[in-house]
């Protein structure tokens, strides 16, 4: 398998998607790949924000079983607004299908960010996330995309302005 074909599997397109995002069209089938990408992302995250409202609601009740429920209930609320605030973000931000190109040399760099305990607000835990920067733009990546594109490889992305990646092609140095 090239390297190229390998890129067509990895973003999910095929010769005539790249053939269209040349000519600046996004087709039907990306299209629908981004919508079920983006349906099965707010599902999962409603699902994480309604299990830890019910974990808390659990946890509340059994602590303290002769408490005020209405405050378990307000905080299992707060947090499912807060997914439902979350989540209609997100598919404003994905629905964003217009295309965007950059090309350039890819650049694999671990971006360090510190977040905030929940519990503890003078704690942190630290999280490394892989960026791969092509000129101006930053794509937060899987780290087995690696195997794919080298470092200062030249590439040409296709992408959304949503942020998705589309399709790829590798391009000749100039």
């Amino acid at each position: 398998m090239t390297k190229q074909e390998r890129l067509q599997y990895y973003f999910e397109f095929t010769e005539d998607d790249l053939k269209n995002n040349r000519l600046g069209k996004v087709t039907a089938a990306q299209q629908q790949a981004l919508q079920e990408k983006t349906k099965k992302e707010a599902i999962r995250l409603f699902g994480i924000f309604a299990g830890v409202g019910l974990l808390f609601l659990v946890v509340n009740r059994v602590r303290f079983p002769t408490s005020n429920s209405s405050f378990s209930w307000t905080i299992l609320t707060l947090l499912l607004v807060i997914a439902f605030v979350s989540i209609t973000l997100r598919i404003i931000k994905r629905s964003n299908i217009s295309l965007n190109s950059i090309s350039g040399e890819v650049n694999f760099v671990w971006e360090e960010e510190k977040i905030q305990d929940a519990e503890n607000i003078h704690q942190y835990t630290t999280v490394y996330r892989l960026k791969m920067r092509v000129g101006r733009i930053s794509f937060d990546v899987d780290k087995s995309l690696q195997s794919i594109i080298n470092q200062g490889d030249n590439i040409r992305l296709y992408y959304t302005g949503g942020g998705d990646i589309i399709s790829a092609e590798f391009v000749e140095k100039p």
